[in-house]
């Protein structure tokens, strides 16, 4: 991840750490993953909401919210901007029930959060989640 879209998921995170919702959507399995953007991992990154199955919820059209770039005019300066208020709103419509959609199949989005998180990986070798990451215990 470049160094904008890495101090960009460091202010998401921050700011995710102190939210009542965070909690309650982590009562209900429900993962919020910050990864860097494939398409524009310099300066951009992804937030996905998962399930403990492995599906995203649908946001609109999308299964992603993304950290935001724009250029101020006519100087062409790029400002960057975390998006924590629609990040915190999608949040809160999940834990109220408002956005149930998921998805169903395989997205670049989830297969990003896959490459990126070893535990949920077994699912593109379709296996369970956790399949193969319990503790042995000789007796």
């Amino acid at each position: 991840m470049g160094q904008m879209a890495s101090a960009l998921s460091e202010s998401l995170a921050r700011q995710l750490e102190y939210s009542d919702t965070v909690d309650k959507l982590d009562k209900m399995g429900v993962d919020v993953v910050i990864i860097k953007d494939s398409k524009n991992p310099d300066d951009r990154a992804k937030v996905a909401f998962v399930d403990s199955k492995d599906r995203l919820f649908k946001i609109g059209d999308n299964d992603l919210v993304k950290t935001i770039k724009t250029y101020k005019l006519p100087e062409r300066r790029a400002e960057y901007d975390d998006n924590i208020d629609t990040v915190l709103n999608v949040a809160d419509n999940i834990a109220q029930g408002n956005i149930t959609k998921r998805t169903t199949r395989m997205t670049q989005t989830l297969y990003d959060v896959l490459q990126s998180f070893p535990v949920r990986s077994n699912s593109l070798k379709g296996q369970e989640p956790f399949e193969e990451h319990g503790i042995d215990i000789e007796v």
